[in-house]
C-alpha cells in the first residue's frame, strides 16, 4: 500500500553501510534481495514492522531511535494523482 508520505532514510543508509558495508550484505542479513531494500529506501514499497524489527536489530537500533531512522519524514504529497509534493 503506497501512503501519501515519502521518508528519509538517510540516517538508516548510513547506518547500513556502517554496519554491514554493502546493501547486498544487509539485504542478505535481512533474508531478501538488494532490490527489495533499495525499493524499501527509496519510497517504493513500504517497510513492515516485522521488517522495521529486524532491521532494527541487526543495525543495532534501539526502540527508542527506530522512528528516527524509519520515520523520518521528507515530504507529505499533496495530490498523489498529479504527483504535486509539499
Amino acid at each position: 500500500m503506497k501512503t501519501d508520505y515519502e521518508y528519509d532514510y538517510s540516517d538508516l543508509r548510513a547506518r547500513i553501510s556502517e554496519k554491514f558495508g554493502t546493501m547486498t550484505k544487509f539485504a542478505t542479513a535481512m533474508g531478501c534481495t538488494k532490490g527489495a531494500i533499495s525499493q524499501k529506501l527509496t519510497n517504493r514499497i513500504e517497510w513492515s514492522q516485522s521488517d522495521i524489527l529486524k532491521a532494527s536489530e541487526l543495525l543495532d537500533i534501539p526502540t527508542d531511535q527506530i522512528a528516527s531512522f524509519f520515520i523520518k519524514l521528507k515530504f507529505r504529497k499533496l495530490n498523489s494523482t498529479d504527483g504535486a509534493k509539499q
